[in-house]
């Protein structure tokens, strides 16, 4: 690769400052790598040269240009991405579609879809249902929740009882660990002689 001259290296960071990615300083000038371009911005190479130096987490520690289908372990398109987000349902404050359906269908596991949802993967889409939650009960949910209010009733009685069974285990259990202790202190004596 040729050897760039020091006006380009200049310019290339002040490009870089105003935060162009160094793939589009590079295509800009074709006869030069990225990586090259890099070396030159960061002041591996060049070092004397005056200039802005980059820093090298400029990006937070993301890799701008292996995102979302750019990435060699991206498993959807970035179009796919988009229909699996603008997929909630404001009416019902929820998605329309379970994430095992759409991965189904997409062909890729369930934890994918999930991970899309929470706004884990595809950050830089910034897509706003990404990380959304149903906010309020549906309204069939709080009948169903009345409905079940004499069940709940039922299992309190029942939790209430089988308290009273754990109680009486634990005194018994008290006892017998108290004999078992005992008899330890006894056998211990013995190796002391």
């Amino acid at each position: 690769m040729p050897r760039p001259p020091g006006a380009l290296v200049v310019r290339w960071r002040d490009m870089a400052a105003e935060g162009k990615s160094y793939a589009e300083i590079s295509r800009r000038f074709p006869k030069y790598s990225a990586d090259q371009v890099r070396h030159y911005c960061l002041g591996n190479s060049g070092a004397s040269l005056p200039g802005p130096r980059q820093e090298p987490g400029r990006w937070g520690g993301h890799n701008v240009w292996l995102q979302g289908e750019k990435s060699p372990h991206a498993e959807m398109s970035k179009a796919q991405a988009l229909r699996v987000l603008n997929d909630w349902d404001e009416k019902k404050d929820a998605w329309r579609r379970s994430g095992a359906e759409w991965a189904e269908k997409l062909g890729v596991s369930p934890s994918t879809i999930h991970m899309l949802r929470r706004g884990e993967t595809w950050k830089h889409l910034e897509h706003p249902n990404q990380g959304r939650k149903p906010k309020r009960k549906s309204a069939g949910k709080a009948e169903e929740s009345k409905a079940a209010a004499p069940r709940r009733a039922r299992k309190a009685t029942r939790k209430k009882s089988g308290a009273a069974r754990k109680q009486t285990s634990k005194a018994s259990k008290r006892s017998t660990s108290t004999r078992k202790t005992s008899t330890r202190a006894k056998s211990s004596r013995g190796k002391r002689r």
